[in-house]
């Protein structure tokens, strides 16, 4: 009996792998938004804008992730142990950034894909 597959690739012993391989590639062209990052205490976090490390918090008021030296949003930051980019909301946003004006990045909502 087959069970759902709830993963980003499954594996099979059917010999389409082509047709498996061209969707997992496809499912990994649309990045997943994750449930809401968790700031881990002891990490080491900067700020992808301005280059600077980071000593974050999450603001539960707003649901956004703010730099404690500020009190202020930070857009986009680097998780240094992962290194996953994510954003002010908590979401890991890996290869769905672009540059925007002044330097700044922006995010690319057509490369995210939420998880239903």
């Amino acid at each position: 009996m087959l069970l759902p597959c709830t993963f980003i690739s499954c594996h099979s012993n059917n010999d389409n792998k082509t047709n498996s391989d061209t969707a997992a590639a496809q499912m990994e062209s649309k990045l997943k938004i994750n449930s809401m990052y968790r700031i881990k205490r002891d990490a080491t976090y900067v700020d992808l804008n301005t280059g600077k490390k980071l000593a974050l918090s999450m603001d539960s008021v707003n649901n956004v992730i703010i730099d404690n030296a500020t009190s202020f949003p930070v857009p986009f930051f680097i998780d240094l142990e992962t290194n996953d980019t994510i954003d002010q909301h908590g979401r890991i946003v890996n290869n769905a950034i672009l540059p925007g004006k002044n330097g700044l990045w922006k995010l690319d909502e057509g490369k995210l894909k939420k998880i239903e």
